[in-house]
């Protein structure tokens, strides 16, 4: 049979195409080359931080034990509740094998009602940087404590400012259903608890207010079962404190202080003066009571002292070191 010259062309290519596959597929069962490496892209999804059992991923961070409140799903912006995230930093905090700090960086970060409870296992510092602000509908809170610290061994509070807890008392004053501007509105939340602390190094318990300050109200304030290590000014009432310039110092302080309780409070002092009391001179003080008061100074050539200036309506009791005011 006779082919065109087209035809014999066509078989031509076909064969060299057929060829050219065979050898191909031959070299590669001699020579398989490696399979391609296939990469994918993904994120750990972030924790819930609405759930209290949320535990985010381990970060560099926690293992050197530095915890941010932040890397735990809480908000710096003054209306998300971080509550939730503040706790999981502190357990994680609590529970970390070596000296932890649990850090709150700069911002405002609204917290609900929150007990930062030990034994941990080590020594821990907390770096309060920001602002902490309460919730402003007081339906939040179970009872009149907003942050409490409790069962715990040598803890070191520091913060950085002069407003690191901000009650936001001017935006419940409408919902308290109190109009009774004279009388005492025990449905509002104001507590901070510091309950049962041990080798808390800060500076003392301390209730302060500038000379000039506008009249305000500080009361039911309670300091209890305080073990101190080397601590400046233990108990101090100090109403004519000026964190800065611009104080006006001819003029008292405005704040009313009442109902105030130092209770079982014990260690050492690194300052002789170990209790300061100094009222305003035009808001007298009603019911301080200072019981079971017993802080030595550090070093063994002097006996501590108590500096008293305009301090009326103080009740003290069992009071061994230092030697109360006369």
């Amino acid at each position: 049979m006779a082919l065109s010259k087209n035809c014999v062309y066509v078989i031509c290519l076909t064969c060299l195409f057929a060829y050219s596959l065979a050898f191909t597929l031959a070299n590669a069962r001699h020579n398989p080359s490696p399979a391609p490496e296939v990469y994918s892209l993904t994120t750990a999804p972030a924790p819930k931080v609405d759930s209290p059992t949320a535990t985010p991923t381990p970060t560099r961070d926690g293992l050197l034990g530095a915890f941010d409140v932040t890397k735990y799903g809480a908000a710096a912006d003054a209306k998300t509740d971080s509550k939730l995230a503040f706790q999981a930093a502190w357990t994680n905090a609590c529970k970390h094998a070596g000296d932890s700090t649990f850090i709150v960086p700069r911002g405002e970060f609204l917290v609900g009602p929150v007990s930062f409870c030990g034994p941990c296992n080590k020594s821990l510092n907390v770096e309060i940087r920001g602002t902490l602000k309460a919730p402003p509908d007081m339906s939040a809170f179970e009872d009149s404590t907003w942050l409490e610290f409790r069962d715990l061994s040598s803890i070191n509070i520091t913060g950085a400012g002069t407003r690191i807890l901000d009650g936001q008392a001017e935006a419940s004053y409408g919902r308290s259903g109190c109009h009774n501007v004279g009388g005492k509105c025990k449905n509002y939340p104001i507590t901070l608890k510091i309950f049962k602390v041990s080798r808390g190094t800060d500076n003392g318990v301390r209730v302060k207010s500038w000379p000039g300050s506008p009249p305000n109200k500080a009361n039911n304030l309670t300091f209890e079962d305080i073990i101190m290590t080397n601590v400046k000014n233990p108990i101090i009432i100090y109403q004519e404190y000026c964190p800065g310039k611009g104080c006006e110092t001819n003029k008292p302080s405005q704040v009313k202080i009442s109902d105030v309780l130092f209770k079982n409070i014990r260690g050492i002092a690194t300052t002789k003066s170990e209790v300061i009391l100094v009222c305003s001179s035009s808001m007298a003080w009603e019911n301080i009571v200072l019981a079971n008061i017993d802080l030595k100074y550090i070093l063994p050539d002097g006996l501590a002292t108590s500096t008293c200036n305009n301090a009326k309506g103080i009740s003290i009791t069992c009071m061994e070191n230092p030697q109360p005011c006369s």
